[in-house]
């Protein structure tokens, strides 16, 4: 029999007193072979585990012959399927196969490793105990910290002991007190999470009450163990559950002053953490002790402006300046140096801290010191009116007499039909395989026009297409799209690769709630075949970025229509007319004089043209008409013509804030945004469900919205899609619209209310955190950055809800969008003022979050800074005669800054309504102040 079948046999019997006889007998040539049987014999008991009562115990005598035959690599890194047996080997036996394996020299790291791999899998404390006297392993001080917190309980006390007993059997551990309690402040361990010991009657005992009891009794060192907490409190790589361990640690043996003052030292390195949580306790004790002699002044100073220069940690700034004014009475050599680290505060926005470093400054400066002025020339960008007052003996050229102006006028349209806006279209197979490589994102609908593009164009494909293509299918999804747009995408291609033998794309249904620009892009793919066939492009691929066609261009697609006898296809024309650019239009009305007349030609005509007046065909009744109405118009039979539906598109595109009085006899007259717009209005109020687990009412705010209702909106109204066709609006519904928001924008470049209002709808409810309601308004706000994006009241509303998110990258993103659309002249902040100001009248989000914004929208320019100043108004006015919500204070400090930067007066009007909140204690300063401005 061979050796491996006589390890197979041993296996079976069990017999541990005849494997370390046997393995010694076990010729070296054979090994390799038994140590492959000992794998395959462990994958198959771990494949069973729990289908035979013996199969664990073959897992353990497994376990032992792989660590009495392995290498010591092979130990180390032993697999799931043999290390997970490891906790439940007896120790007498895992004793003699670690002696007989000579394991002082690699059991540390197999204990590291397998623990590593599975938690669980580890030795517990009083093993590795055992393992230790036995010398088979050696004194890991993180291994045996890291389990003696774990299981130190668990596995030497049952439920029947007590604290007290199991405090004096812990006092008599000298082991454990000499050389792991110590350990646990140098790594990262689960002391301060882990269940600690609670006896039956719940009667607990916790980690920090056994270090307590052993200093009480002189076992641990008193001020070695307040130093080991500290020391530890310096480690910013510590969890913060840790590091609050510690902190309750310290706090809790109730340091002496004379101890604290022996610990200065390590008191002042805790200034440089990065955690807020040290840092406060160092504060708190060391400007008790500031002024005291022998203290560490130098080591202060310098530490000192690290915590200045940070923006994050107001109240220790707030203590160390108020140090440091008093520092030059108790430390006179430092005056200079005092005014160099009040100079770096100067950075801050806050009122308070310039308050107190300015004050420094003026007491401790010299006016003469040429370098002290030019250091406030540098950090002093930020400092308000005060503060320059202030310091006007040192003539800074920071107090400008520049007075800013600014007026709300829409500047003339970009020019975007340029050269260097242009798309470059994919013309080469390997370019389109380039393209395919990486999956559509969310932000990047232009791609998806030109791998459309590219599809039409692209002569017959290689043979080995397919094969080609189908690995790059299977790779990824485009998971960042919606549901429907991503099976959409999958099934184009699919088809596409297969030669359109089946047609996927048309036989897709999409989901219930699907976002109503889906067909669109449905109908668009269901047309490639034959503009394929027929060599056509699409009407609406734009030709120039973000997603404009130029009108020459359309009008030389719609005649190659024409020439080839082919019809529009009326989705693609829809969206070719809501991309059209208004620009160079003279010589696009010249190149259309030359076309056939038809439909389109006078649609073209009439949105080209400034000067042509809207004039409707006439409805016609035709039976093949209204039969492809239907088609058009989901649910019930309409009456609305594709030309009128061509018409309103063109309207709405050409004048965007027109009402077109032709549509109001029209069967199209009464949806949203043909004959007149969509009102814009909202109100606040509150609403009560029961939660959905505990069934309990929940109470909550919620905006409720304009709202028309219409039992149908035909689907080639582009403009009017979006709004609600029911009484109350579903806002569980939204993920397709979330997710395709910057898609469903790609169509209507021109004018993108229908899609703001949506968004708005989603975020109607002042609660709510979930996906949706995060992507909708952070894609909402990305769509307003493009210098070109011209938005109205759903669209300011949306920039309003950016301003007070209570997610602080949708906040950044308003700002962003705040001064750029200042910059091009675009944006009506006084009726962004109003809005928010009812928003905040009405408590719907915390004032802190729009004080944050404007903190950081301060100090760009003048022309910026004039219209902080009217925003600031529009919301002050919005608010008076009401009970002012919380900061409102910050935000008057922040109003009477600007006026007194800019040398502006307070204007009468809001004057009369701020003389209201002098009422309130802590407004009554600030608006006495502004009404002498």
């Amino acid at each position: 029999m061979s050796y491996p079948d006589q390890f197979e046999q041993l296996v079976k019997t069990l017999t541990f007193d005849a494997l370390l006889p046997w393995v010694d007998a076990l010729p070296a040539k054979d090994i390799k072979e038994v140590n492959v049987r000992i794998r395959q014999l462990a994958k198959a008991n771990h494949a069973t585990i729990g289908l035979h009562p013996r199969k664990e115990s073959r897992g353990e005598f497994l376990l032992l012959a792989a660590l009495a035959l392995f290498t010591n690599q092979e130990r180390i890194n032993l697999p799931q399927y043999l290390a997970s047996y490891v906790k439940d080997v007896p120790l007498y036996q895992l004793v003699e196969v670690l002696k007989y394996a000579q394991s002082l020299a690699w059991a540390n790291e197999w204990i590291r490793q397998s623990k590593q791999k599975n938690r669980w899998n580890g030795l517990t404390y009083h093993k590795l105990r055992v393992l230790l006297e036995q010398e088979v392993i050696t004194h890991d001080r993180k291994l045996f910290a890291e389990e003696m917190c774990l299981g130190y309980f668990e596995s030497r006390f049952n439920n029947t002991s007590t604290p007290e007993n199991l405090l004096y059997a812990i006092s008599r551990d000298s082991f454990l007190i000499s050389h792991d309690l110590e350990s646990v402040f140098f790594y990262e361990t689960a002391i301060a999470t882990e269940v600690h010991f609670a006896n039956r009657n719940l009667k607990a005992l916790s980690w920090m009450d056994i270090y307590r009891y052993l200093i009480e009794r002189k076992q641990l060192d008193r001020y070695r163990i307040l130093q080991l907490c500290l020391e530890g409190l310096v480690r910013d790589d510590f969890s913060k559950d840790l590091l609050g361990w510690f902190r309750d640690l310290f706090t809790g043996l109730e340091p002496t002053a004379a101890e604290l003052f022996g610990l200065q030292l390590p008191l002042l390195a805790l200034l440089n953490t990065e955690s807020f949580l040290p840092l406060n306790l160092a504060m708190g004790h060391l400007k008790k002790m500031v002024f005291q002699e022998g203290f560490a002044w130098e080591e202060f100073l310098q530490r000192s402006e690290q915590v200045l220069s940070r923006t994050d940690t107001k109240n220790v700034r707030k203590s160390i300046l108020d140090i440091l004014l008093k520092f030059p009475e108790a430390y006179p050599q430092t005056q200079s140096r005092v005014t160099e680290l009040a100079v770096v505060s100067l950075l801050t926005t806050d009122p308070v801290i310039q308050e107190k470093a300015t004050k420094i400054i003026s007491q401790w400066g010299n006016t003469q010191d040429e370098t002290l002025r030019e250091q406030i020339d540098l950090y002093g960008s930020n400092l308000s009116a005060k503060s320059l007052e202030k310091l006007a003996a040192y003539e800074t050229r920071l107090a400008s007499t520049e007075q800013a102006t600014y007026h709300y006028d829409p500047s003339p349209n970009v020019q975007l039909i340029r050269e260097q806006n242009r798309i470059h279209f994919i013309r080469t197979w390997e370019e389109l395989l380039y393209e395919l490589t990486t999956p559509l994102r969310s932000d990047d609908p232009i791609k998806l026009e030109r791998i459309m593009d590219a599809i039409v164009h692209l002569p017959a494909l290689p043979s080995d297409a397919e094969e080609q293509v189908k690995p790059l299918l299977k790779s990824h999804s485009y998971a960042e799209l919606s549901w429907d747009l991503d099976q959409l995408v999958a099934l184009l291609l699919r088809d596409w690769i297969g030669g359109f033998q089946y047609a996927r794309v048309h036989h897709y249904k999409p989901g219930k709630y699907h976002d109503p620009f889906i067909p669109f892009w449905q109908q668009r793919f269901k047309q490639i075949p034959s503009l394929r066939a027929a060599t056509l492009p699409f009407l609406s691929t734009p030709t120039h970025a973000p997603c404009w066609i130029s009108p020459s261009v359309l009008i030389e697609r719609l005649a190659c229509y024409q020439r080839a006898k082919m019809a529009c296809q009326p989705f693609d024309f829809l969206i070719a007319l809501a991309r059209t650019r208004l620009e160079n239009t003279q010589e696009a009305l010249t190149r259309l004089e030359m076309l056939e007349e038809s439909e389109e030609t006078r649609v073209l005509k009439f949105l080209l043209d400034p000067a042509q007046e809207l004039v409707l065909p006439e409805q016609k009744k035709a039976f093949w008409q209204k039969m492809y109405q239907r088609l058009l118009v989901s649910g019930e039979r309409s009456d609305v013509t594709v030309n009128q539906s061509y018409y309103a598109v063109a309207a709405r595109t050409k004048s965007p804030r027109a009402n077109w009085e032709a549509f109001k006899t029209t069967d199209l007259g009464v949806y949203p945004n043909v004959s007149t717009l969509y009102p814009f209005a909202w109100e606040h109020g509150f609403e009560q469900q029961n939660h959905r687990w505990s069934r309990n009412p929940v109470i909550f705010q919620r905006l409720e919205f304009a709202c028309e209702v219409h039992t149908q909106i035909p689907q080639t109204l582009l403009y009017s899609l979006h709004y609600p066709i029911h009484g109350r609006f579903e806002e569980t519904q939204d993920y397709s619209f979330a997710a395709d928001f910057l898609f469903s924008a790609s169509l209507i470049p021109q004018y993108r209310e229908p899609l703001y209002y949506r968004v708005l709808q989603v975020r109607a409810l002042r609660y709510k955190t979930n996906q949706s309601d995060q992507q909708a308004l952070e894609k909402a706000l990305r769509s307003l950055l493009p210098e070109e994006a011209v938005f109205y009241e759903y669209g300011l509303m949306v920039l309003a809800q950016g301003f007070i998110s209570a997610k602080a990258t949708d906040r950044a993103l308003a700002q962003e969008v705040f001064v750029q659309k200042i910059e091009q002249r675009k944006l009506d902040v006084r009726t962004l003022g109003q809005e928010l100001g009812k928003l905040l009248k009405e408590n719907f989000a915390p004032l802190q979050r729009v004080i944050d914004s404007l903190e950081a929208l301060r100090r760009l320019s003048p022309l910026h800074e004039d219209a902080l100043i009217q925003f600031i108004e529009q919301i002050l006015l919005n608010q008076a005669y009401s009970q002012p919500p919380k900061n409102t204070a910050k935000l008057l400090s922040i109003y009477q800054d600007l006026l007194q930067m800019n040398r502006r007066r307070l204007p009468d009007h809001l004057s009369e309504h701020l003389n209201h909140w002098q009422q309130y204690p802590a407004l009554k300063k600030i608006v006495l102040e502004l009404s002498r401005i």
